[in-house]
C-alpha cells in the first residue's frame, strides 16, 4: 500500500474520518471502523432476524431474507450481520421497518395481479359461479333450484356485472 494512503489512514483514524473510496485508490484498504464498538448482542441479532422473517413471506422470491442481509452488510459497512455494531441497532431496525410499506404495496399489487390472471386468463373472463349463485339465494331468499343446465351468463346478468370474484 503506497505511503500516502497509510499516512491517510493514520490520520483518518485519528481524526475519527472514513476515507473516500477515491483516497483509498486502487491499492484497496480496509475503511475505518473504530476497534472498540461493540458488535451487536445475541439479543440483538435475533430480534434483527426475527423482524426479517416477518417482513416477507418466502413464496414472494426466493431467500427473501438474504437481500435483506445483504443490504445490512452494505448499509452498515460490515462484513457480516455479526460485525455491525450494536449502537447501529436503532438504525438496522428502523431501515427494516422502511422496507414494511414498500413490501405491503409490492404483496397488494401481486395479489391483485393474481386476482385479474385468474378472471381473466384462466377464467376466461367468465363470471365467478360460486358468487352468482351466492347473490342468488341471497336475492331469492334461498328459494331456488338451479336447473341440470345453467346460463350462468344470463343469471350473472341478474345479480350484476361485477361477478368475477368474490
Amino acid at each position: 500500500m503506497s505511503d500516502s494512503i497509510v499516512a491517510h489512514l493514520r490520520e483518518s483514524h485519528q481524526t475519527q474520518r472514513e476515507p473516500s473510496l477515491s483516497q483509498i485508490g486502487l491499492a484497496g484498504a480496509v475503511i475505518y471502523r473504530p476497534v472498540f464498538r461493540k458488535p451487536l448482542t445475541r439479543e440483538q441479532r435475533w430480534e434483527i432476524s426475527k423482524k426479517i422473517d416477518s417482513l416477507v413471506p418466502s413464496w414472494v422470491c426466493p431467500q427473501p431474507e438474504q437481500w435483506i442481509y445483504n443490504h445490512l452488510r452494505v448499509a452498515f459497512q460490515a462484513e457480516s450481520i455479526e460485525s455491525i455494531p450494536a449502537d447501529c441497532f436503532d438504525a438496522v431496525m428502523a431501515l427494516l421497518d422502511a422496507k414494511k410499506e414498500s413490501i405491503s404495496q409490492y404483496l397488494w399489487l401481486l395479489s391483485d395481479l393474481r386476482k385479474q390472471f385468474e378472471c381473466e386468463v384462466l377464467g376466461g373472463s367468465t363470471p365467478w359461479t360460486p358468487h352468482i349463485r351466492r347473490k342468488l339465494f341471497a336475492k331469492l331468499k334461498g328459494k331456488f333450484i338451479l336447473p341440470p343446465q345453467v346460463d350462468w351468463l344470463a343469471l350473472a346478468e341478474e345479480v350484476g356485472k361485477d361477478v368475477c370474484h368474490d
